[in-house]
Formats: C-alpha cells, structure tokens, sequence
C-alpha cells in the first residue's frame, strides 16, 4: 500500500493579502507570488483584518440605529449587515482562541 502527497492547503478565500503556504524552496502552493508581488508582514494583513471587522461592526449599528429611528429601508438588509458583523467577530475570536492555544503549547515545550 503506498502513500501518495499530501494536497497543498489552499489559501483563504475572503481574507485577501493571505499568501498560499511556502514550501522549504520557496515556491508557494499556487506557484509562488504572481506578478512580481511582495509578501505583506503578517502585522499589516492582521490590521487590515481587523479594520474590516471593526467596519462590519460599526455598519451594522449604523443599519440598526437606522431601523430604530424608521429610516431602514428593509429589515433584511439590517439583518444581513448584523450577521455578518457577528460572523465576523466570531471568526476573529476563533483566530485569536487558536493562536493562543498555540503559543501556550510551545511554552509548555521542553528544550
């Protein structure tokens, strides 16, 4: 019985500036950086990451001061924008529980 490759992980869709994984020659998943791109710090795609949340979260109230004041077109409009603001942080959360838990296992390595 022979093992065959592993698939390469695919890069996030809606998360844009997330390369593909590099493999140790440096050729990523999808055939490296197209175009002559450079790789973003992760500190700036982590910002910008946050900044859409906190943007989500700040249009979402905007539609629902809207609704409370009767000036909301339609309620489902003001509902789409609230999960999607609700997914969003819940997603963030996820990401930063994980991180966490990682950090915490490597500082429990022995060296």
């Amino acid at each position: 019985m022979a093992a065959g490759p592993i698939d390469p992980i695919k890069p996030l869709a809606g998360f844009p500036g997330l390369d593909p994984v590099r493999t140790a020659g440096g050729a990523g998943a999808a055939g490296g950086a197209q175009g002559g791109q450079t790789a973003r710090p992760f500190s700036e795609v982590l910002s910008d990451a946050l900044s859409q949340v906190n943007q989500l979260q700040l249009e979402a109230d905007r539609q629902s001061m809207l609704l409370a004041t009767g000036q909301a077109g339609e309620i489902h409009s003001v509902m789409i924008a609230a999960e999607k603001a609700e997914l969003a942080l819940q997603l963030t959360l996820q990401l930063r529980n994980k991180a966490l838990e990682a950090y915490q296992e490597i500082m429990r390595m022995q060296v």
